[in-house]
């Protein structure tokens, strides 16, 4: 069976919809990144892209290095801070 590959903007959709049922959200710049970096990637697709579970590693990613900048923060933290991927967060 051969099943057809993601568009870019359903890769976005999953990563959203990935992110929100962990409680977070991607910030405004954090889709655009996303989203770039998507159609980067399907345009130049690798012998073993993954669809689905490039937009789950991706996300993954983008969780431990929004936890490390969390971290490093030297300020008082707020919900919003812990819930926001910003694009920092994000693979290039």
């Amino acid at each position: 069976i051969l099943f057809e590959d993601y568009t870019p903007k359903q890769l976005l959709d999953i990563t959203k919809s990935m992110a929100a049922k962990q409680d977070y959200v991607l910030s405004e710049e954090a889709k655009l990144k996303t989203l770039n970096y998507f159609e980067t990637r399907c345009a130049n697709k690798p012998e073993n892209f993954a669809n689905a579970r490039e937009a789950r590693n991706y996300l993954e990613h983008a969780i431990a290095k929004q936890a490390g900048r969390i971290v490093a923060m030297k300020k008082d933290i707020d919900k919003d801070t812990l819930m926001t991927i910003e694009a920092e967060d994000l693979e290039a």
